[in-house]
């Protein structure tokens, strides 16, 4: 029982460290692309200033790449902890509110240099990188799949159609930011929902 006791301990230490490790790196890969950009910052880069050496960065990471993925769901964690309160709700303006939710973090959170080097890496071939995309359109497919499990979107919803459909209109705005930057994403998302949303979904709302 008591050799029970302290492997659970240990197992739980070790958790807590890599938890601990993971933050770090995250951590300062934020802090150096906000300051710098992506393609600015390096790994070594990220490793001395969390304070690890670039072995671990890879024990978590197999390219720089990945953490860029990372940090985003981190980031963006507390949107998708709000799917389970607006699946209840009605369904145009829950979407709304999840993408609108989805562009303040962006805006908030990033400068115009950083979307514009985000923008770069995710759109460019060679990096072979489309986990951006899927974790975003995947975020939007549970909402939808949430609302027709509620019965607030009938059963022949075409969820991943939707899901793709509105990432594409997400990334769209933000290419546009990236392009003018007197391009205000907020109102063009606000357009975009007022002219299209309800039309989108009128078929395939629950009456």
């Amino acid at each position: 029982m008591i050799r029970a006791s302290r492997k659970g301990r240990c197992t739980l230490k070790r958790e807590e460290q890599v938890r601990l490790t993971k933050q770090k790196l995250l951590t300062a890969a934020d802090q150096l692309i906000v300051k710098e950009g992506y393609a600015a910052v390096s790994v070594e880069r990220i490793t001395k200033l969390a304070g690890v050496s670039k072995g671990t960065f890879y024990t978590y990471f197999k390219k720089k790449g990945d953490l860029m993925i990372a940090l985003s769901q981190h980031r963006f964690a507390a949107i998708n902890d709000q799917i389970p309160l607006l699946v209840n709700g009605d369904p145009v303006e829950g979407i709304r509110h999840y993408l609108m939710s989805y562009l303040k973090v962006v805006t908030d959170q990033s400068t115009l240099a950083m979307v514009r080097s985000w923008l770069r890496f995710i759109l460019n071939p060679s990096n072979g990188q489309i986990g951006k995309f899927e974790n975003d359109r995947r975020g939007i497919e549970r909402l939808l799949q949430g609302l027709v499990d509620h019965q607030r979107l009938t059963a022949s919803t075409p969820v991943a159609t939707i899901a793709n459909l509105l990432t594409v209109e997400l990334y769209g705005i933000l290419v546009a930011w990236g392009v003018d930057d007197q391009a205000s994403p907020e109102q063009r998302l606000r357009d975009y929902c007022d002219v299209a949303l309800g039309s989108m979904l009128a078929p395939y709302l629950v009456k």
